[in-house]
């Protein structure tokens, strides 16, 4: 079970900071608010948005420091688990940064509802 759930995670990781990093290349072209539910609060319009391009310019610089601190927690936390010489801590606190990342973009959803909409 417990190499199962490793590499569940390595690949939640690595998938989600992927994702989030090719969203930010692609939203540097964007001009107006694609209609892409993960980037949007919940039951929130793109085209009701009062102001496009600063939601916009939030949400850039969001994606790459999503996408490259998710993609620092899975080599982590690869490492953590590989190299027997690194503390069960490392892989624990990879973890622990990925679920921040994760809870930071539902936070950031919250107060840009707020904000934006």
């Amino acid at each position: 079970m417990n190499v199962a759930f490793d590499i569940l995670l390595t690949v939640c990781f690595t998938a989600s900071g992927v994702y989030a990093l090719i969203l930010g290349v692609q939203a540097l072209r964007w001009t107006k608010l694609l209609p892409i539910p993960y980037l949007y609060p919940r039951g929130k319009n793109p085209d009701s948005c009062l102001n496009p391009n600063g939601y916009l310019r939030l949400l850039r610089t969001r994606l790459f420091i999503w996408g490259i601190l998710l993609l620092l927690a899975a080599v982590g936390y690869i490492l953590g688990q590989v190299l027997p010489q690194c503390s069960p801590w490392v892989s624990f606190l990879c973890l622990l940064l990925g679920a921040s990342v994760f809870l930071s973009h539902k936070w950031t959803l919250f107060r840009s509802a707020k904000r934006f909409w």
